[in-house]
């Protein structure tokens, strides 16, 4: 039952935000969306917010990794308030483990994510993109920009989509509900494109990104053979094979065996298939090796280095100090306290939100956080994360980032960075973000906002949106 850890405090506390946050309504199925990645059969889950007054193959592809509480339910107020940002897809991805996405396996790697990243973007139709990361989202964003894409990502994507027929199918989730979903046809090169639709944070309909234009763009099937026929009669007697692309609540019905025989059987079946691309993008913009995507430029705002930052520690509050040194010396401590702190949010959620932040203790960051619409963002996805009991995913990225090194060669990166980093930010030091944009190369710009702290995200927002937008003009 949501909400059923809270205590009366925390109940009341809840109750009294102005637009108030339900507390029986975390966690949310919806909004949200779901991509099932065939290649591990895990769920992503995300959101978007897409401008629909700008020609679908106009628009700018941008994806936005957040920090912890890193939710699709994080976005920025302006994003909330107005709906999108103009000219933009933004889609609010998340990380395994988190919200709507299935846990990875206990050896999963940056470079494991870099792969996951890729195969999304196929899914979704994103050919040409850009990344912006937040916090504890940006050594994923690094990862991004310094490890290549695997060409086989988006062949492998594809196959998932090969039997299904651009029909729909009921499935019978466990609490007897009966949940429509379309599944992904097989759409010619000649085919219209449907005008992008918006998806608010408020909407309560779990959506199917089948419709948008962006991943409706194309997908080139084979002639069907035998075995397709076999696979599709045998989908068309109920054994229904699971969709790229789920709306969150018709995900609950697809079980892992159903993922795994259809998977199999439709690699067995179809040898050789054009992957999922965005035409419109790949045609105006030069194409690019099959399976192979393109990031535009990274984005890094309060961005963590690499373990072996040196003097990273220096103007670090305390018990960040600590966290570091325990991630790399003792994770069990680190585990204790996490899911010591989560047992606490579920209780008083804000109130125990609240202390977190103050070791953010710079004059800019307690103006932010004084900010109801910011609190309330920080609030809603830390009820959505830890109202899944969701924690683990939380300590694992945390080791991730500070127990050892990140498995990828950051020298590597050839693409634009840029780097937002707050002076006074006493978790994501400067002498992180000066560390990684020299390792990153030439390419690589850091920018030390000297009064601004952690939380500088909120107010340079526009300038990280400048940026993009000016690497799309150039």
């Amino acid at each position: 039952m949501p909400g059923r850890c809270l205590s009366k405090k925390g109940f009341r506390e809840l109750a009294a935000l102005q637009p108030p946050i339900y507390p029986g309504s975390y966690p949310r199925s919806s909004p949200g969306k779901i991509v099932l990645l065939t290649s591990s059969g895990r769920r992503l889950g995300y959101d978007e917010y897409v401008d629909t007054s700008v020609p679908s193959h106009q628009l700018r592809n941008v994806v936005l990794l957040p920090g912890i509480p890193g939710t699709r339910l994080f976005t920025h107020p302006s994003v909330q308030q107005r709906g999108f940002v103009p000219s933009w897809r933004l889609v609010v991805l998340e990380r395994p483990g988190i919200g709507l996405s299935d846990p990875p396996s206990a050896n999963y790697t940056y470079t494991d994510f870099v792969s996951d990243f890729w195969e999304f973007c196929a899914l979704l139709g994103l050919r040409r993109v850009a990344v912006i990361g937040f916090s504890s989202g940006t050594p994923f964003a690094t990862a991004i920009a310094c490890v290549q894409p695997p060409s086989s990502t988006t062949s492998a994507a594809a196959t998932a989509t090969v039997n299904a027929h651009t029909n729909t199918n009921t499935f019978k989730s466990t609490n007897n509900n009966s949940i429509t979903t379309t599944h992904i046809g097989s759409l010619n090169s000649s085919a219209p494109t449907s005008s992008a639709k918006p998806s608010s944070i408020t909407a309560t309909t779990p959506c199917c990104c089948a419709d948008d234009a962006l991943s409706a763009a194309l997908l080139a099937t084979p002639a069907p053979t035998a075995a397709t026929s076999a696979a599709a009669d045998s989908t068309a007697a109920g054994a229904a094979a699971p969709r790229a692309v789920l709306g969150p609540a018709a995900t609950e019905a697809v079980t892992a065996t159903t993922v795994t025989s259809t998977v199999t059987a439709t690699a067995a079946a179809v040898p050789t298939l054009q992957p999922l691309h965005n035409q419109a993008l790949s045609t105006a913009q030069g194409q690019t090796e099959p399976g192979q995507g393109l990031v535009e430029g990274v984005a890094l705002v309060s961005a963590i280095g690499p373990p072996n930052t040196p003097n990273k520690g220096r103007g670090m509050a305390l018990v960040f100090r600590f966290g570091f040194w325990a991630c790399a010396h003792a994770p069990s401590i680190v585990g204790w306290m996490v899911r010591v702190k989560a047992s606490a949010l579920r209780r008083r959620p804000l109130n125990v939100l609240r202390k977190s932040f103050a070791p953010y203790n710079a004059k800019a960051d307690v103006a932010v956080l004084k900010r109801p619409e910011v609190e309330r963002m920080f609030l809603e996805s830390t009820l959505e994360l830890y109202g899944r009991f969701q924690e683990d995913a939380v300590i694992r990225e945390k080791l991730l980032f500070a127990a050892r090194p990140w498995g990828f060669n950051i020298a590597a990166c050839g693409l634009p960075v840029a780097i937002w980093q707050g002076a006074q930010d006493r978790g994501c030091t400067a002498a992180m973000a000066t560390y990684l944009s020299e390792q990153m190369g030439p390419k690589a710009r850091v920018h030390v906002v000297p009064e601004q702290g952690h939380l500088l995200y909120f107010d340079v927002w526009h300038e990280v949106v400048d940026w993009l937008n000016g690497l799309a003009r150039t």
